[in-house]
């Protein structure tokens, strides 16, 4: 058994904000024999929800391991282990995207609007499938972070700035965002709706 079994060592995993190395990070492949999967799905999946999260990426926990969870608009929870894309699509679609690691930053991305993928569930099965719309652009968000690259790098360091900007007053203000044309808002059943990030 591996001492990584202590479902209290999951416990302690902390969600990790802007500037970090980290975040900035290649991190290596996942290594079964050394993490327990199942757990680790579970406890990641916890913080994410915790944190109205769409999907989460384990250098954003500070763990050097290619494993990310998300949530696919279908409402499946789904954990992808050394993940790979196999295929893209020549049409791309452009659309906000925010990030647990960057609160409150959302930033117009473009990205293929489908993807063809690859990876490990947490039982050790491969799997491939076709990704679409909120599913792909999640998808291609929490590799990209595995890869040690983060959504801000896709845009002018203006636009980046400007965002910063509007989180800066909304926080000033205690103001939440109510728009149901970003991608992965939340609309729940209070009044205001939260936005989930990626």
């Amino acid at each position: 058994m591996s001492n990584f079994n202590d479902r209290l060592f999951y416990k302690r995993l902390k969600l990790i904000e802007a500037p970090h190395n980290i975040l900035t990070t290649k991190v290596k492949d996942f290594d079964f024999k050394l993490y327990d999967a199942p757990q680790l799905s579970v406890e990641m999946i916890d913080i994410m929800l915790f944190h109205a999260g769409r999907g989460l990426s384990a250098n954003q926990l500070n763990l050097d391991a290619r494993i990310f969870v998300m949530q696919k608009s279908s409402g499946e929870f789904v954990t992808s282990i050394n993940p790979k894309i196999i295929s893209k699509s020549e049409k791309t679609q452009i659309d906000a995207e925010g990030c647990l690691s960057y609160p409150n930053i959302f930033l117009e991305i473009s990205r293929p609007q489908s993807v063809e993928v690859e990876y490990y569930d947490e039982h050790e099965n491969k799997v491939t499938e076709f990704l679409t719309g909120i599913d792909a652009r999640c998808f291609q968000h929490e590799l990209d972070h595995l890869n040690g690259v983060v959504y801000t790098s896709k845009v002018s360091s203006l636009k980046v700035q400007r965002a910063k900007t509007r989180a800066k007053k909304q926080t000033k203000n205690n103001y939440t965002i109510n728009n149901s044309n970003i991608m992965g808002v939340h609309n729940g059943t209070g009044s205001k709706n939260r936005i989930r990030k990626i």
